[in-house]
C-alpha cells in the first residue's frame, strides 16, 4: 500500500498545521487458473484474479516541534476508510492484460485517527528533504468487508458471498519522507 499526507501550515514557524491524509492498501489476494468459457472447454485459459482493498482517508490538525534536528509531531484527524473488493480476469501469463473486472462487495465507515512520529533530516537546502517515521491508530466504525476465501463459486456460474462485519480499527505504520520548503 501506500499513503499521501499534505500539510498546510497554520503558523509561520510550523507549530501547527492542518494535515490531510490519503492512503491505499491491499489485504489480501487471490487468484485461480480456469477455461474462459465452458463451451470451448480448457484450450483457452484465463486467471481470475481478487483483491481485497481499504481506502483511509482523514483530516485535522498537526502539532510539531519545530527545533532541532529531529522534530517530534502529533496529530488528529476525522474521516473514512472505504473497503471493496474486486475482480478481474486477464490472460494466464505475464504478458496479457486485465479485460473485463467486477466489484464484489464494497462500504465505508467513519473513522477518528490518532497518530505521531519524528521528521529526521536528510537534506536541509532549500527543498528540505526529512525522513518520516510514525504511525497512526484508525477507530473505525462498523463495516462488512471481504478477505480471501469470502467468495464461493456456486454451479451455473453463481456466487455465494460471505462478508464480514466487524469494528475497522487498524494501526498504520509509516516509514516514508517529507519534502517541504
Amino acid at each position: 500500500g501506500g499513503n499521501g499526507s499534505y500539510l498546510f501550515r497554520l503558523d509561520r514557524e510550523g507549530y501547527l498545521s492542518l494535515r490531510g491524509d490519503l492512503g491505499f492498501a491491499v489485504y489480501g489476494t487471490e487468484s485461480e487458473r480456469v477455461p474462459l468459457s465452458s463451451t470451448i472447454g480448457g484450450r483457452i485459459q484465463v486467471r481470475v484474479s481478487t483483491s481485497n482493498y481499504v481506502v483511509p482517508f482523514t483530516i485535522g490538525p498537526q502539532l510539531m516541534y519545530p527545533k532541532g534536528s529531529i522534530r517530534p509531531y502529533v496529530n488528529a484527524g476525522y474521516g473514512g476508510q472505504v473497503f471493496y473488493t474486486q475482480s478481474h480476469v486477464g490472460g494466464d501469463d505475464d504478458t496479457s492484460f486485465e479485460f473485463s473486472n467486477t466489484t464484489n462487495q464494497s462500504d465505508h465507515t467513519q473513522t477518528w485517527v490518532v497518530g505521531g512520529g519524528l521528521y529526521i533530516p536528510v537534506y536541509e537546502g532549500r527543498t528540505r528533504v526529512r525522513l518520516d517515521l510514525g504511525a497512526q491508530y484508525f477507530t473505525g466504525g462498523r463495516a462488512q468487508y471481504l478477505r480471501p476465501g469470502s467468495i464461493e463459486d456456486l454451479p451455473n456460474s453463481q456466487i455465494r458471498i460471505n462478508a464480514l462485519e466487524s469494528d475497522t480499527h487498524m494501526v498504520l505504520v509509516r516509514i516514508g519522507v517529507n519534502i517541504g520548503v
